[in-house]
């Protein structure tokens, strides 16, 4: 059954918004430091962040950052 999955679109992976919020977190910026930035809420940061990290299939904010670097999503 494993092997019955189709495979994944990366560009699809992420939404622009959960690449940007890991762009500032990439750069060691806070929720809520990244909420002022982006002109939204800290919750909402902290949705598509926790968003980011499901879609990735990360355990940690951190891992989800690694990832994205890593394959190139976030600068």
């Amino acid at each position: 059954k494993l092997g019955l999955r189709s495979p994944r679109n990366d560009d699809a992976l992420l939404t622009q918004r959960e690449r940007e919020c890991l762009t500032w977190a990439a750069r060691g910026k806070s929720m809520e430091a990244t909420a002022m930035i982006m002109g939204v809420t800290p919750r909402a940061v902290k949705f598509h962040l926790d968003n980011a990290r499901s879609n990735l299939g990360a355990e940690t904010l951190p891992q989800a950052v690694a990832i994205a670097l890593k394959a190139g999503w976030v600068a």
